[in-house]
């Protein structure tokens, strides 16, 4: 149980971070400086379960491939720095240091959350899903009643980052965590809140309120994955169907009323959400992600090193040839090259594999999906809360069931897994 604390109050810094910096009020003045210092949580954790897990490694029993897949994908990304001293590097190598907080340090919540059984898994996930509704109430509270505090304070961010255009400070006032991961926070949520029973008590709340978020933050993937996450909820689970179906009627009319509503303040809105949703789906980032992504691959194509195209670079300065806009897929093919992107889709593999091994193995499936789908046309991964959430899912995704009479193999090869899951965590 004091796993589950403490991996629970990390999730809660890092909601705290997010706000204390809307604030102005950040020790030290970064955000990362709070985030990296709690970090030592999921680390300590971490750490845990891997040496537990080498000790088992003595009496036969492996770890799962998924293990290994994401322990190669860190070793890559890792070794990437050495990439850095190429001829005609487009990178400075403190671009490193981006990196490491950007997309290492979340990967440590992967091995964290299997030090806790199913069942404190369940809680966390339910725990995670509060808070993200938490900031959807926070967010559309700024959106609506603290306009002149919020947009003042988002135009100053941006300008010093010599952004001019409206509608990226416009897009991130759906909640202080930005829109990149509004859009991706919603889906997840609403598939996540699907799983679980006390989660679909909620929906009849939760779903509008996702819903108008994350078209007020604009983000063409989470749009579309938050499509991609109502057919999941539409389709399955018949013994909720009027719950359901009451959160669908009540979101119709919330959705009108939160957009028009903003429109009335910044005129325009309804029209640019629905350009963003429709022709701006796919050629803008064509055009930001793929073309760059591809030009860093032709010179690189073994990568520039670990965040050497990220947007934390770019706004840093020591991205000089630009970041790689919109693609989280490309964007990784140009910072570790061809072997680092087969090894992210070998996680992804191994991941879908072991969703389907799950009690309820196709919203698991979806929600891979969901971000697979996001991925292709937005670097959602470079936010540091969605990245925390993604390798928590996919370590509560390779974690096997249990049942009230026990663990249940559902193949003979779930058999070594369930016994490495009793000696690393204990049984449940």
């Amino acid at each position: 149980m004091s796993y589950f604390i403490f991996l629970f109050l990390y999730f809660v810094v890092l909601h705290a971070a997010a706000l204390l910096n809307l604030m102005g009020q950040v020790p030290g003045g970064r955000v990362f400086y709070l985030v990296d210092g709690a970090t030592i949580i999921p680390f300590f954790l971490a750490v845990l379960y891997i040496m537990r897990g080498l000790q088992s490694l003595k009496t036969g029993v492996r770890f799962t491939k998924l293990d290994f897949a994401v322990l190669g994908y860190i070793g890559i990304s890792l070794l990437s720095v050495i990439l850095y001293y190429q001829p005609n590097s487009p990178t400075p190598i403190e671009a490193f240091s981006y990196g490491v907080h950007l997309f290492i340090l979340p990967m440590f919540t992967y091995f964290a959350v299997k030090t806790l059984g199913p069942q404190l898994q369940h809680r966390l996930i339910l725990g995670v899903c509060l808070l993200n509704l938490f900031a959807m109430v926070v967010g559309l509270y700024l959106f609506y009643e603290r306009p002149d505090f919020y947009h003042a304070f988002l135009l100053a961010s941006f300008q010093e980052k010599n952004i001019t255009e409206d509608w990226q400070v416009y897009s991130r006032m759906g909640s202080y965590m930005g829109s990149t991961a509004v859009g991706t926070v919603c889906a997840s949520t609403i598939i996540l809140l699907s799983l679980n029973r006390s989660g679909l008590a909620l929906m009849t709340f939760a779903l509008p309120l996702l819903l108008v978020s994350v078209l007020l933050s604009k983000q063409r993937g989470g749009i579309a994955a938050c499509f991609m996450a109502l057919i999941y909820l539409i389709c399955t689970n018949r013994r909720y169907f009027w719950l359901k179906l009451l959160a669908l009627l009540i979101s119709v009319p919330a959705l009108s009323y939160g957009l028009n509503l903003f429109d009335e303040k910044y005129e325009g809105t309804v029209d640019h959400v629905y350009e963003r949703s429709t022709y701006d789906m796919v050629t803008v980032f064509l055009h930001r992600g793929y073309g760059p992504g591809l030009e860093y691959f032709v010179d690189f194509p073994f990568g520039v090193g670990l965040g050497g195209t990220s947007s934390a670079a770019q706004s840093a300065g020591l991205a000089e040839r630009g970041q790689v806009v919109d693609a989280n897929f490309m964007r990784i093919l140009a910072d570790l090259g061809i072997i680092g992107l087969s090894s992210f889709l070998l996680v992804l593999w191994f991941a879908v594999q072991a969703a389907g091994r799950k009690e309820k193995q196709l919203g698991w499936v979806v929600l891979v999906g969901v971000h697979v789908l996001i991925c292709l046309g937005t670097n959602t991964l470079d936010s540091s809360y969605v990245s925390h959430c993604f390798w928590l899912f996919l370590g509560i995704i390779d974690t096997p069931e249990l049942r009230r009479s026990g663990f249940i193999p559902s193949t003979a090869r779930d058999k070594p897994r369930m016994k490495l899951f009793e000696e690393v965590v204990g049984p449940s």
